[in-house]
């Protein structure tokens, strides 16, 4: 139900499973968006808030309603003890005025987006 009317999903990570598909792709299959706009953006730290950023700017020049924005990192590529942590911030403008609108959450866990 959140997740209707999403137009486009950012994934921001340095740490992808794969180069291609892009982990944005993946995700938006496997959480029933297949069809709309999906790609990384691949930067470390700041990374998240370049996505919110291009989130904002795409929903702001009319290109997206509702933006899916995702940062996630699977540091055992880096750090073999460590797990899988991901962000994921819904973005939307408001109908009723031009106020943008965030929902976020975190998931941590060992889970993977690998395609099947």
């Amino acid at each position: 139900e959140a997740l209707q009317g999403v137009d486009l999903v950012i994934y921001a990570t340095c740490t992808p499973d794969a180069m291609f598909p892009s982990t944005a792709a993946l995700v938006a299959g496997q959480v029933g968006l297949a069809g709309v706009g999906a790609y990384d953006l691949s930067t470390a730290c700041s990374g998240f808030v370049y996505a919110l950023s291009m989130a904002r700017g795409m929903i702001l020049g009319g290109s997206a309603g509702k933006v899916l924005v995702l940062g996630g990192e699977v540091l055992r590529h880096v750090f073999p003890s460590s797990g899988l942590m991901v962000i994921v911030t819904l973005m939307r403008r408001s109908r009723s005025n031009q106020n943008m609108t965030a929902t976020t959450g975190r998931i941590l866990g060992k889970q993977s987006f690998n395609s099947p």
